[in-house]
């Protein structure tokens, strides 16, 4: 633990740095919060295992994709380039720690995806052929560095030495074959012991000739499939529309707009850890730990900049990250009776449920209010700040 708690402290300088890079006016303060919510204190060092190590390659890569952004934004080409290999490097090598540090990492996948884009986007729009010739090294090296890693355990043969796809064929964990593993998710309420199978039916049904049934397993799957795909294709095609116009809310330099962009990436981020814990079985109690830092961060910055977040909003995502803390702390540790909802596993999954809901919808109305054409060209149409 006192190992985890370097990490701890760690993770506080990154909350500090990414809140100075989506220019927060007190970014100490926002770092300071988001290290005090149980939601992220609970599964650190306190719970004592490793899922801070696995944010904290989490947020350096993160950070490293936006200073490559900052780096092509560059007025110097020369520099812009060297600055670019630089944070590429850093980007790439941390994601491929965070990737092999758990399983969960996996989920993280569709967030990189869209930094990724986006920066073969920037480099695209400003250097040409010449940017995207420049990010071809941080490809080689993410590939060179995740097989050297990869390979440094010892695995059975039959996996290409491996350590990576040896987990994810069988040998890593089954929760997945379970309701839940103490955790909370959707089919929590269909009243199941928690502990019985995933792949137990809760629906027959059948439409002309063709018959099929559905099990929390399979169920869950394909929600959350859906889900991901869903976002990931809508941010997609607006955030290419805002490239193709060469929008300024993708230039580092301009104003308060890197806070916008990173605040919605953030927020994407989010929902895409969210929904695995609401929609998916075989559900821990720690995994959302990776999600609501960046759930929160990009709820804050919503409010603070009057975009789509309104008070009531902004308290509701704290105060389920709260009781998502106090239910973490009460596995471990006896709560005061007055707590006694943070107990049931079915109130978690209900908060978590109608949160996702109304997160989800809000993202969509703050995607759709993305401005794509030049401030000069735009027309009349909907604002962020009428999104409420």
């Amino acid at each position: 633990r006192d190992f985890l708690a370097l990490f701890d402290a760690l993770n506080f300088l990154l909350f500090l740095w990414l809140a100075e890079l989506m220019r927060f006016q007190r970014p100490l303060l926002v770092a300071l919060v988001l290290v005090a919510m149980p939601s992220t204190w609970v599964g650190g060092a306190h719970w004592g295992q490793i899922d801070n190590i696995g944010l904290f390659f989490c947020l350096s890569s993160t950070i490293g994709f936006i200073h490559s952004w900052r780096g092509i934004d560059g007025h110097d080409p020369g520099g812009a380039a060297r600055r670019l290999l630089a944070w590429q490097l850093l980007a790439v090598s941390s994601l491929v720690l965070y990737l092999l540090s758990k399983q969960l990492a996996i989920f993280s996948l569709p967030f990189f995806f869209l930094l990724a884009l986006l920066t073969a986007q920037r480099a695209f729009v400003r250097m040409k052929w010449t940017g995207l010739l420049l990010l071809l090294p941080g490809c080689a090296a993410f590939l060179l560095l995740f097989r050297y890693f990869d390979t440094l355990f010892s695995v059975p043969r039959g996996f290409h030495d491996s350590s990576y796809w040896f987990v994810w064929a069988g040998g890593g964990s089954d929760h997945a074959n379970q309701i839940s593993r103490n955790g909370f998710n959707l089919w929590m309420l269909l009243g199941r012991d928690m502990e019985s199978s995933s792949h137990v039916n809760f629906l027959n049904f059948q439409i002309g000739r063709w018959r099929d049934h559905l099990s929390p397993y399979k169920a869950g799957m394909i929600l959350y499939s859906l889900f991901v795909a869903a976002l990931l294709a809508l941010t997609v095609k607006r955030l290419s529309a805002a490239g193709r116009a060469d929008r300024p809310a993708l230039d580092m330099t301009d104003g308060a707009a890197p806070g916008l962009l990173l605040a919605l990436l953030l927020l994407f981020h989010g929902l895409g850890h969210l929904g695995f814990n609401v929609l998916l079985s075989g559900t821990h109690e720690r995994y959302l730990y990776l999600g609501y830092p960046f759930l929160l961060l990009a709820a804050a910055w919503f409010f603070s900049h009057r975009r789509g977040f309104g008070g009531r909003l902004t308290a509701f995502c704290f105060l389920s990250a709260a009781a998502y803390g106090g239910f973490v702390y009460g596995v471990n540790a006896p709560l005061s009776p007055l707590l006694f909802p943070l107990r049931r596993h079915e109130f978690l999954a209900s908060l978590h449920l109608f949160l996702l809901v109304v997160l989800t919808d809000r993202y969509l109305q703050l995607l759709r209010a993305y401005p794509v054409r030049p401030r000069a060209a735009a027309a009349p149409g909907p604002s962020l700040h009428s999104v409420r």
